[in-house]
């Protein structure tokens, strides 16, 4: 059976597995017929990928020899090229560069560019540029041959760098305090129980307890504490894609693409960590009842960070929470916080605010983390100060990446999904009142709006 016999062979098959699905309430007789044909799908995806091979095997018996100074291109180790362009032989494809034979590397990392800068920019503004072809593949929802779907995939030795500069921002997923479920566990839903140690302002601990100082004989006074549960509810958080037949054989993109999903829901989750709004989805520490918001200096100028700023923010973490709290803030609040030192009266050395050791930054000794999941310049929420400690984070089994080539069998593509069970919220659903004092406390500060 012939190659395109076998595909409409396959496509037949899927037109009846498809009309048997559509019945409401299928006889046993249609049931058995669907379970036949999906053996027979079977059996002819094995057949095909052997009349694929026999295929490219005759291809690679009919490839010219290379030129002069292609000798270490062996096209049974790199493939057949699809077309080759003009005057280098240079196979064009999505593969890795790394998979191009040696002597046509150089020109895959720049072909007719002069930089990197000259190749985004063009990309930019002059999709249409004919230097653009064989650099780039037209594609969205990672399906080849539909120009009007999307724009360029870069160059491997372009892109790979711009993919690892974006994914280097400020993680704080990793500090959480994590609350396992176990998927044998019957539910979706844990509670957390904690003392209700919220307001101290009567000499109490744990909510109620309180010691006293007893004479010989005399009846100790009785106190009691009290609890205060807090329930995470789990709920999913998931990235559906395909990838089609084509991009699968002629790229490495498949072997990226669980990644970038797995890189898309740690990203969601480090914005609803912050932001969330506790319907649907985790509760965000800016959205938390617990969250204490320091006032702005008075007369303070817009869109400013200063040092009483700064050193009231650390007054208002509570004490426990100092050793493990961190600085959170947006990235255009960096050249702010490098100008800010701190006083030290007449003739003193200029001590700054903002210190660096090893290309990592720390205020007061805590470190810093800049991030853009912090708000925008000069709004509530673009500089923190965070024990995430206090913050619970329940999930189950933790981000899981399936496929399958059953669900869009009929149009050739794989389907891919990256799920994860979980819910977060602060553990504390009010700042603390201390015994003694006129602030409030609490494991999460933030800077008020300066406008």
């Amino acid at each position: 059976m012939t190659l395109a016999e076998i595909r409409e062979k396959a496509k037949t098959l899927r037109s009846e597995l498809r009309a048997i699905n559509e019945v409401a309430t299928p006889t046993e007789e249609q049931l058995n017929r669907g379970e036949a044909v999906m053996r027979e799908l079977q059996k002819l995806d094995r057949q095909r990928e052997l009349a694929e091979e026999e295929q490219r095997q005759r291809k690679l018996d009919e490839i010219p020899a290379p030129r002069a100074g292609a000798a270490d291109y062996d096209p049974q180790i790199d493939g057949v090229p699809e077309t080759r362009e003009a005057g280098c032989a240079l196979p064009v494809s999505l593969r890795s560069s790394a998979d191009f034979p040696a002597w046509s590397r150089a020109n895959v990392s720049m072909g007719k560019f002069k930089d990197v800068r000259e190749y985004i920019t063009t990309l930019a503004t002059k999709p249409w540029d004919e230097r653009l072809k064989g650099h780039g593949f037209e594609l969205r929802d990672w399906e080849s041959g539909q120009p009007s779907l999307g724009g360029h995939l870069l160059a491997d030795t372009i892109a790979n760098p711009i993919l690892d500069l974006a994914f280097q921002d400020g993680d704080f997923l990793d500090l959480v305090r994590t609350i396992p479920v176990s998927p044998g566990a019957h539910s979706l839903s844990v509670k957390v129980i904690s003392w209700n140690n919220l307001d101290r302002s009567g000499n109490t601990t744990a909510g109620g307890l309180k010691a006293y100082h007893v004479g010989e004989g005399a009846t100790i006074t009785q106190s009691t504490g009290a609890l205060r549960f807090t329930k995470l509810e789990l709920k999913a958080i998931a990235v559906l894609t395909f990838l089609s037949e084509q991009i699968q054989q002629a790229t490495n993109l498949a072997s990226d693409i669980t990644t970038q999903m797995q890189n898309e829901i740690r990203r969601e989750l480090h914005d609803n960590i912050i932001r969330g709004t506790g319907v649907g989805e985790p509760l965000g520490i800016l959205n938390s009842p617990a969250l204490v918001t320091q006032d702005a200096e008075t007369g303070q100028a817009a869109a400013t960070v200063n040092y009483s700023n700064l050193r009231r923010m650390f007054g208002r973490m509570l004490p426990g929470s100092r050793s493990n709290a961190v600085w959170l803030v947006n990235h255009d609040l960096i050249p702010e916080l490098l100008q800010q030192s701190i006083p030290v009266g007449t003739g003193g050395s200029h001590v700054p605010l903002l210190n660096e050791s090893n290309g990592k930054f720390s205020i007061f000794g805590r470190p810093c983390i800049a991030t853009d999941f912090c708000s925008a310049l000069g709004t509530t929420g673009d500089i923190l100060f965070v024990d995430f400690n206090a913050y619970g984070f329940a999930m189950m089994n933790g981000i899981r990446v399936l496929a399958s080539e059953h669900f869009a069998m009929d149009t050739l593509q794989l389907t891919l999904r990256a799920h994860i069970f979980c819910d977060g919220m602060p553990l504390l659903d009010a700042p603390i009142t201390p015994a003694r004092g006129t602030n409030t406390v609490s494991p999460f500060v933030a800077l008020e709006t300066r406008s």
